[in-house]
């Protein structure tokens, strides 16, 4: 059964100081909160739609979803205030294993009034609207978050999660337990830990402390990561660090300034990069033992002679094979080891340069 929540358990107006600019006149503002629970089981899970606003989620022990839902309207006038706050539903249902909450607009003079006004209220800054959930839950339910000009915030999550995010920020503590659904548009990502996790980013700022098996797919944007165990990743048009790599990589960079492994540690099994247009950089430090295949096309390999042994040896620099001048393909192959050889490391570069650095 559907239910549309109009909100009127609370309805509070104030005056509230505001200075976008010199000559910013307070704004007022009027709000309610709505406050819905559902009593849960292990088969169900929850959706949540919002816009304009924080979805905050918190974990109890109890069987039940409660949502305190939170609707303030900033405008010039009161009657601005309350226009800009009637013009807000929440809609609510359960139906069958599936509870879903979400925020709708009246109408399109809803839309447009918002537009009309500025974008994200911040401390009441700008006429418009603004609506936060806090989600109270158990552990064990799935969870699914689309959120559009606002932010999410998960302390920690083990059931399931798919998170969606458009002009908004996600910042999450510990993400354990199975696999994690993320894709961030126009925003920015902090984690603090991600045990399995699929994350899908662009435009978007990444900081992520720590990832145990992480597929990524990451362009025109700025990440750090500091430390994953098991990698598989597409990368483009983007400024990349991974600080260290425990286990495996796989690859595909593009378009990047440069990609560099601050460190190739001796647990690395295989790292296998495919690259265009993007210079690669690897350690090759005392201590570093890997058996590597390199190829280059239009492209240069570099590395320390003393380091390196080459066990194939070194390819003429002619076209192979020959073909007509305007279609020729300069590509050399390089196979060898560092040290007492160890990890497999496999990298092809097409217009962009392999170093190995000490």
């Amino acid at each position: 059964m559907k239910t549309i929540l109009w909100c009127s358990l609370l309805a509070v107006v104030l005056t509230t100081p505001a200075r976008a600019g010199e000559d910013c006149e307070a704004l007022a503002e009027k709000r309610r909160v709505v406050t819905k629970t559902y009593s849960v089981s292990p088969k169900d899970r929850l959706f949540i739609s919002n816009q304009h606003g924080e979805v905050r989620v918190e974990l109890w022990s109890r069987n039940d979803v409660r949502a305190e839902i939170t609707i303030a309207g900033f405008g010039s006038t009161d009657e601005e205030a309350q226009s800009l706050l009637d013009a807000v539903e929440i809609e609510e249902e359960r139906e069958g294993d599936l509870i879903r909450f979400e925020t709708v607009y009246e109408g399109k003079a809803a839309v447009n009034s918002w537009w009309s006004r500025g974008g994200t209220v911040q401390n009441a800054r700008e006429r418009g609207v603004r609506i936060n959930y806090l989600v109270r839950m158990p552990r064990y339910l799935p969870l699914d978050i689309r959120s559009r000009f606002g932010n999410a915030i998960i302390p920690e999550f083990s059931a399931p999660l798919t998170l969606r995010t458009e002009h908004g920020n996600i910042s999450a503590g510990q993400l354990t337990g199975v696999q994690k659904d993320i894709r961030v548009v126009y925003g920015q990502a902090i984690i603090k830990n991600l045990e399995r996790g699929k994350l899908d980013l662009s435009h978007t700022k990444l900081l992520l402390d720590r990832a145990a098996e992480l597929e990524l797919a990451y362009k025109h944007g700025q990440m750090l990561i500091g430390e994953v165990d098991r990698l598989i990743a597409d990368l483009s048009y983007s400024r990349c660090q991974i600080e260290k790599l425990h286990e495996s990589a796989q690859m595909k960079v593009a378009f990047l300034e440069k990609f560099q492994l601050p460190e190739l540690m001796n647990t690395v099994k295989n790292l296998n990069i495919e690259s265009s247009y993007s210079d690669v950089f690897l350690p090759v430090a005392a201590g570093t033992d890997m058996n590597f295949n390199v190829t280059v096309n239009f492209a240069n390999f570099q590395y320390p002679a003393e380091r390196v042994t080459l066990t194939v040896p070194q390819p003429p620099r002619t076209p192979r094979p020959p073909q007509p001048p305007a279609r020729a393909k300069m590509t050399r192959t390089y196979q060898g080891t560092v040290g007492k050889g160890g990890s497999k490391v496999k990298i092809t570069s097409t217009y962009g340069n392999v170093r190995f650095e000490r």
